[in-house]
């Protein structure tokens, strides 16, 4: 038998008990400020449910969004991380529009995101979502231009063009005498597809009539949190 003794099971046992203190002191932000916030458990926070695949994304953050309906700002912690949900429009508006060089630094959307952006061997890296600190700010200036009242009205006319396919298509399924029936989560899913083609990248993609073209393929493959890895590689920043 392996004999420890008293010293170092001692020693082991302090070594956990700190760590445990640390990692809990985590927890305690939102108790010093009048911000509410659900429990949370340990290690995984508020983000348990998503993690172990109980609850998908979008169920849990309205849950989380719900939880205090009459604060303007309330709180979660995504593992151990502490997050601000804003649910005021007031507040939002303040700091995403008229104080948003103020909010500069921003969580990244993917793990691995900001040294990405550092090498440059990643084109998302580059994107709004993952950019931090001036560059975010810089690349928000560069791109508010492009969301003026007339340029919104021409994506307008691209979406209608993308909605007018979109209807062709059923229309002629149903002159070929096809049963119209519809998983309305893909058909939507392929019809945002063409709209973000046609309106970022100004490519032409039919997703109802070309069900596999790259662009639409690429985008679900980046988009599936189904497996357990890619949940891990989202969370774990």
């Amino acid at each position: 038998m392996v004999q420890v003794d008293l010293f170092t099971a001692g020693a082991v046992f302090a070594i956990i008990l700190l760590a445990y203190h640390y990692l809990s002191k985590r927890y305690e932000y939102f108790l010093t400020k009048p911000i509410p916030c659900l429990k949370p458990t340990f290690l995984v926070g508020n983000t348990g449910p998503m993690m172990f695949r109980q609850r998908d994304i979008a169920a849990h953050v309205q849950i989380l969004y719900y939880a205090f309906p009459d604060f303007k700002i309330t709180g979660f912690y995504d593992l151990m991380n502490p997050i601000f949900m804003l649910r005021d429009p007031d507040v939002i508006k303040k700091i995403g529009v008229k104080d948003f060089d103020v909010f500069m630094d921003h969580t990244p959307t993917m793990a691995g995101a900001t040294e990405a952006e550092v090498s440059g061997e990643q084109l998302f890296a580059n994107s709004l979502f993952a950019l931090r600190g001036s560059k975010w700010r810089d690349m928000r200036a560069t791109l508010s231009p492009a969301f003026t009242g007339s340029k919104m009205r021409h994506m307008f006319e691209l979406v209608a063009e993308c909605a007018v396919s979109m209807s062709d298509f059923f229309k002629a399924e149903a002159k070929a005498g096809k049963k119209l029936e519809f998983e309305m989560k893909d058909t939507f899913s392929r019809f945002g597809n063409d709209v973000i083609a046609t309106v970022a990248f100004g490519i032409k993609v039919d997703s109802m009539r070309d069900r596999e073209n790259d662009f639409f393929v690429k985008g679900k493959q980046m988009l599936n949190f189904q497996s357990l890895i890619v949940l891990l590689k989202f969370f774990c920043l």
